[in-house]
């Protein structure tokens, strides 16, 4: 199943329940650990952090959300950005802490700051690691990741030592990179996935769009259409004559122009923890009041996600007025839209998607 949408088919109990309840326990939680971060990516997505105080999440306040998280029901939790979470002072002591608590974790990094002592201590924790490579090539790395060509090979470097580090130590944990596509570039596509797939030896390469800053949303116009079309073909030509074609993933490329909900249900499902202490109705709304579910560090997160605030704020989330077509949740939310409109549809998809269970289908 790996990187799907229709990984929430494989939580029945959990789907059946949260398509009506609220009350619902989500089975991710994505954690940022801090504001800071090396690289200066022109088009970041939350480049509106940037304007943020530099600042890390206490250590005793990422602890106390990860063991309410494991009480409270969560399967899993991701440590993402915002900022890059190896940069936090204990980063390595709280992966392990999840572990401690029974948590599935996973952590999204740029690779760069990833270095061989972070990796030896924390590889060990993490069901999958994901680098944010986004290129094939010195050149593509600086229009993506706005570094020179140094601080590529010292991310290429840092990931090698990753993966060596984990087929010495024989661990469970898959490695993967990904590749945020901004135009068709068939030399440096090609690149990526000889350097990934084949020099690195990682587990799979997704591609998928970028979005660009100068745009936001509503309606998805942050995307170039015709740009992402055209690339999506060469990728999908590429993928087909790959030696690595079963590692190629090319995510989210399709239905970027649909919508047929009126209210996003996959937030159900999945929630991020600031660095701020604060809990929001999803990551693309992290640090916007309008979404600020509550206050972790005065509430538990178990009356924050009951609370009749949350109520509120879920209900006055309109996706048409407010989300951009492409984000994480945008096609399960049209899966379910479909199947929810007819009936036993639902209960067809569950029953297509049921399999035995595995570490990733707890990641929304």
């Amino acid at each position: 199943m790996k990187i799907s949408p229709l990984k929430i088919f494989r939580h029945p109990g959990s789907l059946r329940s949260g398509v009506n309840n609220l009350h619902t326990p989500p089975i991710t939680l994505d954690m940022d650990l801090t504001t800071l971060c090396s690289n200066r990516c022109p088009e970041c997505t939350y480049r509106d952090q940037r304007l943020l105080p530099a600042r890390f999440l206490p250590k005793e306040l990422a602890k106390k959300a990860i063991e309410q998280a494991a009480d409270f029901g969560i399967k899993a939790i991701t440590f993402t950005g915002g900022g890059e979470p190896v940069l936090h002072p204990d980063f390595a002591e709280i992966a392990a802490f999840s572990q401690q608590q029974g948590l599935k974790a996973g952590l999204i990094t740029s690779g760069h700051d990833y270095s061989q002592q972070i990796a030896e201590r924390t590889l060990p924790y993490f069901s999958w690691v994901r680098f944010s490579l986004d290129a094939g090539s010195p050149d593509v790395y600086a229009a993506t990741h706005g570094l020179n060509a140094n601080h590529f090979q010292r991310t290429v470097d840092n990931i090698r030592e990753a993966s060596a580090i984990r087929e010495k130590n024989k661990l469970p944990v898959i490695l993967g990179a990904s590749y945020l596509v901004f135009q068709p570039n068939q030399t440096d596509f090609k690149t990526a996935i000889g350097l990934a797939l084949g020099e690195m030896g990682l587990d799979r390469l997704q591609f998928k769009p970028m979005r660009t800053a100068n745009c936001h949303m509503p309606g998805g116009t942050c995307f170039n259409f015709g740009k992402l079309e055209s690339a999506n073909n060469l990728l999908a030509d590429i993928k087909r004559d790959s030696p690595y074609a079963d590692r190629i993933i090319l995510s989210r490329f399709s239905m970027q122009t649909k919508r047929v909900y009126r209210r996003c249900l996959g937030q159900q499902w999945t929630t991020a923890l600031g660095s701020d202490g604060k809990l929001y109705v999803c990551c693309e709304y992290k640090y916007d009041r309008r979404y600020f579910l509550g206050d972790l560090s005065a509430q538990t997160l178990q009356d924050i996600w009951r609370s009749d605030w949350r109520k509120k704020v879920v209900e006055s989330l309109d996706p048409n007025k407010s989300c951009f077509l492409g984000c994480k949740l945008h096609e399960m939310n049209n899966i379910l839209a479909d199947a929810l409109n007819s009936p036993g549809r639902l209960e067809q998809l569950i029953e297509k998607h049921s399999g035995p269970s595995n570490d990733e289908v707890d990641f929304i």
